[in-house]
């Protein structure tokens, strides 16, 4: 993968092959305006196309970027959606810290209906981490129907400040087609 960009353009280029067509992608974006939190930004297009046929999908490219947060967005039409947002503040040494990030795919050609999504969470405060919450998915790509699904979560919350009692709840759901497993602890 090629990537170039400067401060008015944004250019890419990258080819991927699973063994009987390569896959070709192409972006063209140009800078524009930011918006809320972020600093920099391009819009513009995308292209996929395979070496079998010469012609290609055109869809749209978006990434903002900002101090602590970015955002990636992808669509063409019949082909794929991508989806990136990620946002924190402090650093993960920090004694304060938060963090989000939500990560989404989804395959639209007619042979291919394969998904996945991932959302983490996390949230320190005065050194000791409070929240940390893990979600993740994966469906089948023949069917579209969902194959695994996690959900993995940690949450301290404070019972007594004076004396520094604490209450601990970790939780653990696996779902494998149509089956579940939980397990909770505190």
């Amino acid at each position: 993968m090629d990537i170039g960009f400067d401060d008015d353009s944004l250019t890419g280029h990258s080819e991927r092959t699973d063994g009987q067509q390569t896959i070709i992608s192409d972006i063209d974006a140009k800078k524009c305006t930011p918006t809320g939190q972020y600093d920099r930004c391009y819009k513009g297009d995308i292209t996929i196309r395979t070496s079998n046929s010469g012609a290609g999908r055109k869809g749209t490219f978006d990434v903002s970027l900002g101090h602590g947060t970015a955002k990636f967005d992808v669509k063409v039409p019949e082909q794929i959606e991508l989806k990136f947002d990620h946002t924190h503040t402090g650093r993960i040494r920090d004694e304060d810290f938060s963090s989000k990030t939500i990560i989404e795919g989804k395959s639209l050609r007619s042979d291919n209906k394969g998904s996945f999504s991932y959302s983490g969470s996390v949230d320190k405060e005065d050194g000791k981490w409070n929240n940390v919450q893990v979600r993740s998915s994966l469906s089948d790509k023949k069917t579209g129907q969902k194959l695994l699904a996690t959900d993995v979560h940690l949450n301290q919350k404070i019972t007594n400040k004076l004396s520094g009692q604490f209450q601990r709840q970790i939780g653990f759901n696996l779902e494998r087609s149509g089956k579940q497993d939980q397990e909770e602890y505190i």
